[in-house]
C-alpha cells in the first residue's frame, strides 16, 4: 500500500478520535454547567458553608432611678488555630504580655493540630485590639526584609461574646445575684428571673476555607434579641445606707449574719434590702456559697408573730371581732399535751384585739379564735 495512503488513514483516524473526545467533553460540560449545575453548587455550598451563633446580651438590672446593678458589655473570647501557627515561640513571646500570661503557659497552647483552642475566655475589646495591632505591626515590619512574607505570624482569632459586669460591687449583691461561666443565672434575681433577663441568640452563616472565614460571605439568618431589663424599686443610695447599717450591727453583735429591709408603707415597695456578710458578684471563686443566699427570702423561718396577724385579720374578715373587742388573756393555756405561753409572765389580762396584737399574745390568738 502506498505510504501516502497509510498516512491519510492515520490522519482520518486521529481526526475521528479527536471529534469523539470533543463531543464527549462538550456533553460533559453541558452536563456539569447546565444539567447538574444546581446540584454541584449546592454540594459546594454545603461543604463550604458553616453556621455560627450570634450571642445575645442579657438585660440589665437597675435601681428605681436606672442606676445599673448588673449589665452586659461586649467582650472577646481569644482563640487560636494551631494548624496555621508557623512560629509558635515568636508568637508566644509577642502575645503573652498582652494576654497577661507567661510565655511558658501560652506556648503549649499554640502547638498542635487543633483548629479551635480557647486561650482566654473573656477579655476587654482593648486587649483584642492591642493583640491584633501588635501582630499586624510585626508582620508589616518583617515584610520589608528578605522573604519576610514567609515569616508572618498568624493563628489568633476572636469571638465576640458578652461579659456580665456589676458596677456597684457588693451593693445589693444578695438581691442581684450573679451568672455562672456559661452566662446563666446562678443566684439572686439573675437566677430567679433568668428567662426574662436572657436574650435569644441569633445565627449567621459563612463560607469557610481552611478554617478561615471568607470575607464577604457572612449572612445573618436570625437576628439576636437582647434580654429584658428589670427595674427594681430599690433606691441605690438608701440601699447603701442600709448595707452600712447592717454591717455595723452584725459586727457589733458578733452575729453570724443580719438582714435589713426598708419598705415604703404607702405602697409596699421595697426600697432597700441589705444582707451582711455579702460577696462581690463576678468574684465568687473561693467564696462560701452560703453568702450567695438572701436569708430573708431563702431561709426557712417559723411564722412567729406574723401568724398572729393573719389569724386576727381572718377573724375580723369573718366578722367575729372588731379591733375594740375585749379579750380575756391568760398567761398560759394547755391544749392537749402542750402548754402555750406568752413571752413574759403576766396575770389574766383584759385586752382589746388591737392591744393583744400589739403585745403579740400567743394565748389571745389561740383562746379567742380556736
Amino acid at each position: 500500500m502506498p505510504h501516502d495512503m497509510i498516512s491519510l488513514r492515520r490522519i482520518r483516524y486521529l481526526v475521528a478520535i479527536s471529534l469523539v473526545l470533543i463531543v464527549a467533553f462538550a456533553v460533559r460540560l453541558v452536563d456539569v454547567q447546565a444539567v447538574r449545575a444546581a446540584g454541584y453548587a449546592n454540594r459546594a455550598d454545603s461543604e463550604l458553608a458553616k453556621k455560627s451563633i450570634i450571642l445575645a446580651p442579657r438585660g440589665a438590672i437597675t435601681d428605681i432611678n436606672g442606676v445599673e446593678f448588673a449589665r452586659s458589655v461586649i467582650s472577646y473570647r481569644i482563640l487560636v488555630d494551631q494548624a496555621i501557627v508557623d512560629y509558635p515561640k515568636k508568637l508566644a513571646s509577642l502575645a503573652a504580655p498582652i494576654l497577661d500570661m507567661k510565655e511558658s503557659e501560652l506556648l503549649p497552647l499554640l502547638i498542635g493540630d487543633r483548629r479551635y483552642v480557647v486561650i482566654n475566655k473573656s477579655v476587654k475589646p482593648a486587649v483584642w485590639r492591642n493583640l491584633e495591632e501588635s501582630i499586624d505591626s510585626y508582620n508589616a515590619a518583617i515584610m520589608e526584609t528578605e522573604n519576610g512574607f514567609s515569616k508572618r505570624l498568624s493563628g489568633f482569632f476572636a469571638e465576640r461574646i458578652y461579659a456580665r459586669e456589676y458596677p456597684e460591687g457588693e451593693l445589693g449583691a444578695a438581691v442581684v445575684g450573679f451568672v455562672n461561666q456559661e452566662g446563666s443565672g446562678a443566684a439572686g434575681l439573675e437566677y430567679s428571673m433568668n428567662s426574662t433577663l436572657a436574650g435569644v441568640n441569633g445565627e449567621y452563616t459563612y463560607s469557610n476555607a481552611g478554617g478561615t472565614i471568607i470575607p464577604g460571605t457572612q449572612k445573618i439568618t436570625a437576628e439576636e434579641r437582647k434580654g429584658n431589663t428589670i427595674h427594681l424599686t430599690i433606691d441605690r443610695d438608701i440601699q447603701w445606707v442600709a448595707q452600712e447599717a447592717i454591717m455595723k450591727a452584725v459586727k457589733k453583735a458578733r452575729a453570724l449574719s443580719g438582714t435589713v429591709i426598708v419598705m415604703d408603707p404607702a405602697t409596699g415597695e421595697i426600697i432597700a434590702h441589705a444582707t451582711y456578710p455579702s460577696f462581690t458578684p463576678g468574684k465568687t471563686q473561693g467564696v462560701d456559697p452560703y453568702r450567695w443566699k438572701n436569708p430573708s427570702v431563702q431561709e426557712v423561718y417559723e411564722p412567729g408573730s406574723t401568724g398572729k396577724v393573719v389569724t386576727f385579720a381572718a377573724a375580723m374578715e369573718e366578722g367575729k371581732v372588731e379591733p375594740e373587742t375585749v379579750l380575756t388573756v391568760p398567761y398560759k393555756l394547755k391544749r392537749s399535751i402542750k402548754v402555750f405561753k406568752d413571752h413574759d409572765p403576766h396575770p389574766v389580762l383584759r385586752l382589746t384585739l388591737a392591744g393583744a396584737l400589739a403585745q403579740s399574745s400567743n394565748t389571745a390568738s389561740i383562746k379567742e379564735f380556736e
